[in-house]
């Protein structure tokens, strides 16, 4: 499918199930990898969608359970705070309810289902997103060991 079918096709579902926009949504989750013409184009788009979401839900599980994590999330697992694991705890919570919902539609799927789903997705990613982004922050420059001590030390 070329990226101005798509365009078009997605704005007719853009008009009547009142979607982000497409730019919204392709800046978010590249729906414009779409390539083959479909006759379920909500279903196509939730499914690029959802990638996304399990990809990242399955960072966030790594992370949370760290028993196989590669070594170079070690000194973040070091320094790793109370506050960073209970919004790890959120953000996974959030993202399991996504991927519910997704394995639901591949059950029982409509057009408007579909288009519901691909609302919430966008919502519940946008609401996920400036926590993310601080604990990825976070894993990538972790706090010296040393400054988390002096930061704990009441004595």
């Amino acid at each position: 499918m070329n990226l101005s079918a798509l365009k078009k096709d997605y704005s007719v579902l853009e008009k009547k199930y009142r979607l982000p926009s497409f730019s919204v949504v392709n800046g978010l989750f590249e729906i414009d990898k779409i390539e083959q013409d479909t006759e379920h184009l909500a279903r196509a788009v939730r499914k690029i969608m959802i990638d996304k979401i399990i990809n990242s839900l399955s960072f966030v599980e790594m992370i949370l359970q760290q028993v196989n994590a590669p070594r170079m999330y070690q000194p973040f697992f070091k320094t790793m705070t109370q506050k960073d694991h209970e919004t790890l705890q959120a953000i996974y919570e959030k993202l399991s309810v996504l991927s519910l919902i997704s394995l639901n539609l591949e059950v029982d799927s409509n057009e408007k289902k579909e288009c519901e789903a691909i609302k919430t997705i966008v919502e519940t990613w946008n609401s996920v997103k400036p926590q993310f982004s601080i604990i990825l922050e976070h894993i990538r420059n972790p706090p010296s060991p040393e400054a988390k001590k002096e930061k704990s030390y009441f004595g």
